[in-house]
């Protein structure tokens, strides 16, 4: 092989390098959002990988009330209860730290007092703040009061 051939192919496995690189250094981390259907739940906007940790802070959570993490299919047809928290258990004010596995990962708010809807009765969210992107934690309100501080380590 000459001296170019050389070159040539040092260039495209440094083209190759650079790209996976590249990509390993600018993976999106999971935003948590919004149910745009319905408002009654926030998830993480990406599929969660093995080994990611979970710290969730809550307050205000109240009588009847059970806060629900979940995971699911990207469809969401089925769901796994992860943890739940409940005055029957847990305080009004509590936090949790959960290693979690791969996956689509969900939250919401459960009002048990009411007859039973086909899914549940779930409490409307009132607003998810934007991610601090450095801790990639965000703080959302239930519109009962209802308010979460939820960290995701991946």
């Amino acid at each position: 092989m000459n001296s170019t051939s050389w070159i040539k192919v040092v260039t495209v496995l440094m083209s190759v390098l650079w790209c996976n690189l590249g990509h390993a250094t600018t993976a999106k981390i999971a935003k948590l959002v919004i149910d745009p259907h319905a408002a009654n739940s926030v998830y993480f906007d990406k599929k969660i990988p093995e080994g990611s940790k979970l710290e969730l802070n809550y307050s205000g959570l109240e009588k009847g009330q059970v806060l629900r993490l979940h995971t699911c299919d990207k469809q969401c047809m089925t769901a796994k209860e992860v943890k739940t928290f409940s005055l029957v258990k847990d305080n009004a004010n509590g936090s949790a730290s959960i290693s979690l596995t791969e996956g689509h990962y969900y939250i919401w708010l459960e009002d048990s007092t009411k007859i039973l809807e086909a899914y549940g009765n779930p409490i409307k969210v009132s607003k998810v703040s934007p991610s601090n992107s450095a801790k990639n934690t965000s703080n959302v309100v239930f519109t009962s009061g209802l308010e979460l501080t939820i960290s995701l380590t991946q």
